[in-house]
């Protein structure tokens, strides 16, 4: 047990330096002011979160704006031709 205990240990702190970058990054201040520090990257977090969800959804609603436009120009367009081929039917037809 005490085995598998240090083998956990090794293989936390291999993986502690080998992905300090990373860390680092995600966490700036965790290593310098404890529990305040950690209460800065969460709120760092959660904003970066905050940011990509409203980018996401503005490109969403831009593609559905879009996709809209296309329908509606389309539908118009289908419309005209099936009222001008009526038309031209009945014309013929006389």
């Amino acid at each position: 047990m005490l085995l598998k205990l240090g083998i956990l240990g090794v293989i936390l702190i291999i993986g502690g330096i080998v992905f300090s970058g990373e860390i680092q990054e995600f966490f700036p201040n965790t290593s310098t002011k404890g529990v305040n520090s950690i209460k800065s990257d969460v709120k760092i977090l959660t904003s970066k979160s905050i940011e990509s969800a409203e980018d996401k959804i503005e490109l969403s609603m831009k593609k559905t704006e879009s996709k809209l436009i296309e329908i509606k120009q389309d539908s118009s367009e289908y419309i005209e031709e099936k009222i001008s081929n009526k038309i031209s039917f009945l014309n013929s037809s006389k």
